[in-house]
């Protein structure tokens, strides 16, 4: 599957490529940003380069959806922080794609440097209005570490529900950790677009 490339109003969403090597390692590689992962840190920069191949080819079996996020490129003069355009600040992620059940796990992360803003806000919104619309999923979940109150409080605010507890349902190193089970349907996403308009 070729994945298509989603704007909003700061962000451009697109394909990752073998020039974000060096961007994912430093995403995926940080052990502090990785805490709350279901898996530990990048080793290498080799690991990113493999990375970037796993994403390939789960993108070409389909189940497997996960984009670049770059800030939009800004005309000089804009009050916006301006930003190239094509520089890998993060990933927007649907795994476990499920075509007959019509359900995803969302997932994002954001290089440190960029936290804040509100981008990953602006990509999960998109991303979520990607997979119900264009996709025609009935059913996203995303999966938040308890001790992580920066994603539970995105989840929330997009109107995800909390679902239920995990208990040890990742490893990180030599930790075992929780996962709080949010979840989001098609029809609740459509009422708030109705409410927002």
């Amino acid at each position: 599957m070729t994945l298509p490339v989603l704007h909003t109003e700061r962000l451009v969403l697109r394909p990752v490529r073998d020039g974000d090597a060096g961007a994912l390692f430093a995403l995926f590689g940080d052990a502090e940003r990785m805490r709350f992962w279901g898996h530990g840190p990048l080793a290498t920069p080799e690991d990113a380069v493999a990375y970037i191949a796993a994403i390939c080819e789960g993108a070409a079996r389909g189940d497997l959806l996960q984009w670049a996020i770059s800030p939009r490129a800004e005309p000089a003069g804009s009050r916006r922080e301006p930003g190239s355009g094509d520089e890998l600040i993060g990933t927007a992620t649907l795994a476990g794609v499920d075509e007959e059940h019509r359900r995803a796990e969302l997932g994002v992360a954001l290089r440190c440097e960029w936290e804040g803003r509100g981008l990953a806000t602006e990509a999960v919104a998109e991303l979520a209005r990607h997979a119900f619309e264009d996709l025609g999923l009935r059913r996203l979940t995303a999966d938040a570490d308890p001790r992580n109150a920066a994603a539970i409080a995105l989840l929330e605010r997009l109107g995800f529900r909390r679902e239920g507890l995990l208990r040890e349902h990742h490893r990180s190193g030599d930790e075992w950790q929780d996962g709080m089970l949010y979840g989001l349907l098609r029809a609740e996403w459509v009422e708030r677009a109705s409410m927002r308009k």
